[in-house]
């Protein structure tokens, strides 16, 4: 459904954004100037930002975020999607689509975590099944 293509793409342009070279490319879209792809809320410096603040004033929300792509990591099989859509409809947005969230926040601020990058990978394919 729409949450599920929502999710993937906005998974899968945050696992592309480090291939991305061009950015003064300007692409104008629904009162928004976007440089380079993918489209998204936030932009390079933006996510320089971010990393920063991911050290100091918000570091206390990023150990959460850690912690639980950690909690991921060691139980892959507790938290990623099933393969069966029955079981996997019926909670999608409770645990999965909530969890994707996380994982996603983490590959954008620490891009070199190929453990997390995997995951991340291997829970869009599960997602991407359904």
């Amino acid at each position: 459904g729409a949450p599920t293509v929502f999710f993937l793409s906005f998974v899968g342009c945050l696992l592309c954004y480090p291939a991305s070279d061009n950015s003064s490319a300007g692409i104008t879209f629904l009162n928004g100037n976007y440089l380079g792809h993918p489209m998204l809320y936030f932009d390079e410096q933006d996510i320089a930002e971010l990393r920063q603040k991911a050290v100091g004033t918000h570091r206390h929300i990023v150990a959460r975020i850690k912690h639980a792509v950690q909690t991921m990591l060691q139980n892959p099989d507790e938290y990623l999607p099933p393969w069966d859509p029955e079981e996997y409809g019926s909670r999608w947005n409770e645990i999965y689509g909530n969890n994707l969230g996380a994982l996603a926040i983490f590959c954008v601020l620490y891009p070199d975590d190929i453990p997390a990058m995997n995951l991340t990978k291997e829970y869009m394919e599960r997602m991407a099944a359904q």
